[in-house]
Order: structure tokens, then C-alpha cells, then sequence
């Protein structure tokens, strides 16, 4: 389990105010070829003074710029080494994320039932399955937030 990539750069989206938007956000799924799908979601986001919280918005230049996003992908793996594998692959495919973003990138374990469980419980050729995750997010700079727009509304 050691040789799997984590960074958790970006401890913005780490805490309890950002992680139930990520749950609201809008995905678009599709393939990524052979068992591969993923669902991407990205939002702009405003800080709501009424309720004095965060909230998902469109992205407009009459807003503070600051967006997130997440990508999800699973490639239906049954073993240890193919969610390595996987690990190893999406990042490469990530390069404009990567750029025009803050991001956390980390992979999840789940058994049979959906339950996260640790990578060291992880049992090969059994239901347990994997997701990778990419949580992205920019703030104070409109490009990047409509460079990441961009990308979103590009996924077919």
C-alpha cells in the first residue's frame, strides 16, 4: 500500500465546510476505454452571508474567484496490483488539473457492501473495489476557476 501516490496539498478542501459541496457538486460521467469510466464535477463557489456558509454557483467574473472540483475513477479492479495501476495511470491524465489548480489526489478502498475500508483490508478477487479521486479547487484567480469551467464543460 506504500507504493500508491497520495498528496493532500491543499488542506482547503480537507475541511468540514468544503467536503459536504463536493457531495452537491454535478457530475458528468463517461468512459475512459475498456473498464475504465470516471464522473467529473466542478462548481464556482460564494460565500452566502444569510446562512453564512459556503454554496455551489455558476461561475461569473462579478464573483471572488473560487471553484472546486473532483474527479472520480474506477476501472472495475478485482486486485490490489490493477488499483495500483490505476493509481499510476490517472495521474498522468490530470496534467491541466494539476496546473491550473490546487488538488488533493488520493485512492479509496471499499469492500463488497460500498464501505471504505483501509488499503491493507483491500482482499483481491473478491467485490472490494477502488476509487481514484482528484479534488482540484483555485481560488483568487479567475483564469484558472475559468480554465477549469472549461475543461468541465469539455468532458464528453
Amino acid at each position: 500500500c506504500e507504493a500508491f501516490f497520495n498528496s493532500t496539498h491543499n488542506t482547503d478542501l480537507l475541511t468540514p465546510e468544503a467536503q459536504p459541496l463536493f457531495d452537491d457538486l454535478i457530475f458528468h460521467k463517461g468512459e475512459c476505454g475498456g473498464h475504465c469510466n470516471f464522473a467529473d464535477g466542478f462548481s464556482c463557489v460564494t460565500f452566502d452571508y444569510d446562512v453564512y456558509a459556503f454554496q455551489l454557483s455558476n461561475c461569473t467574473r462579478d464573483i471572488f474567484p473560487l471553484c472546486m472540483g473532483r474527479l472520480e475513477v474506477t476501472n472495475n479492479c478485482e486486485t490490489l496490483k490493477c488499483c495500483q495501476q490505476l493509481n499510476e495511470r490517472v495521474i498522468g491524465e490530470v496534467d491541466d488539473i494539476v496546473k491550473y489548480s490546487n488538488f488533493n489526489y488520493y485512492m479509496k478502498f471499499y469492500n463488497e457492501k460500498s464501505n471504505e475500508i483501509a488499503c491493507y483490508d483491500f482482499s483481491s478477487n473478491t467485490r472490494d473495489h477502488c476509487v481514484q479521486y482528484v479534488d482540484y479547487g483555485a481560488s483568487s484567480d479567475f483564469q484558472a476557476c475559468q480554465l477549469l469551467d472549461a475543461q468541465y464543460n469539455g468532458i464528453d
